[in-house]
């Protein structure tokens, strides 16, 4: 089961942003949250629902990252 979904993340310094993330399920059962315009962020969990969990938290670690190095956030 592979998906693509929009959701809505609140980013500190940016306020809601929409993100695309792909979801898929492997063989294990563990599910994988890609965010597909935020490279080097990602996610997984035991449930579709924990993995998104997951993947807003990985969200807002990916964009420090990015500030840190002084690197422009690709979605902008």
């Amino acid at each position: 089961m592979d998906r693509i979904i929009q959701k809505e993340f609140y980013v500190k310094n940016y306020g809601q942003v929409f993100l695309d993330v792909s979801i898929e399920k492997d063989n294990d059962g563990i599910f994988s949250a890609i965010v597909i315009n935020l490279p080097g962020c990602g996610s997984c969990g035991q449930t579709e629902e924990e993995a998104i969990k997951n993947v807003e938290e990985a969200v807002s670690g990916v964009v420090e990252d990015y500030q840190a190095e002084g690197e422009e956030i690709p979605w902008q």
